[in-house]
């Protein structure tokens, strides 16, 4: 099913309060196989244009860095670095409706968010400094 599908799935919504419980289970299924199914289109569509960035700025990196200044290096990272988020995001995207499907086991652990936050700012340092402003963090 495409994704005018899905929007008609949606406008017709209010009218399914009304009809009887298994019809309603039903497309309930429905729905939830057509969101899979965009997961996992939009997944692998979002993946071949960033297997092509992440591969040219690799390129880039390995052939002509003895080339560049370290301005264009330091940029090349930040894509390189940013695919590498994208790509993460999109499989946590696949991720999330595998475990909506019962096919994943959440695993839950106490974690140290340091370094994700201490991580975050060094991501977000470049633009912040393309704004003339400053990111500090103080954490206890």
């Amino acid at each position: 099913k495409s994704f005018p599908d899905i929007i008609y799935v949606n406008s017709q919504a209010e009218k399914v309060l009304h009809y009887p419980k298994e019809e309603q289970n039903k497309m309930l299924s429905e729905i939830n196989k057509l969101k899979s199914d965009l997961f996992s289109r939009t997944s692998h569509e979002l993946k071949t244009p960033l297997i092509s960035i992440k591969g040219f700025t690799d390129l880039l990196l390995k052939l002509h860095s003895d080339k560049l200044d370290d301005d264009v290096i330091s940029i090349l990272e930040e894509i390189k670095n940013g695919s590498k988020r994208l790509e993460d995001y999109i499989n946590s995207l696949v991720e999330s409706s595998q475990l909506e499907q019962g096919l994943l086991k959440l695993r839950k652990e106490k974690e140290d968010l340091t370094f994700l936050i201490n991580f975050c700012v060094k991501q977000l340092q470049g633009i912040a400094s393309l704004r003339e402003q400053k990111i500090s963090v103080n954490i206890k």
